[in-house]
């Protein structure tokens, strides 16, 4: 891994926007901050393979919930195209 700490801010970034309240963003920082470095190039290496990481909603707290134009907006920053055509 080249970078850790740059590849650590855009997740930290992403996760940080998703939801109001903040559940994602807390989760990832803390487990960054009890990985070494190879357990974090396997992190890496396993969200190549699976093409994603996890994500987690409430569907008791609002603000953990994940909003339709948070994700349009998120999709449009990062350059996720959300629609194709067949």
């Amino acid at each position: 891994m080249g970078n850790r700490k740059a590849a650590e801010d855009v997740i930290l970034d992403f996760v940080g926007k998703l939801t109001k309240g903040g559940f994602n963003l807390k989760v990832y920082t803390d487990l960054f901050k009890n990985m070494n470095d190879a357990q974090f190039e396997q992190f890496i290496d396993k969200i190549d393979k699976q093409g994603g990481m996890p994500l987690w909603t409430s569907n008791w707290d609002k603000n953990e919930h994940i909003e339709y134009d948070t994700v349009l907006g998120l999709a449009k920053e990062y350059g996720v195209e959300l629609e194709t055509q067949l």
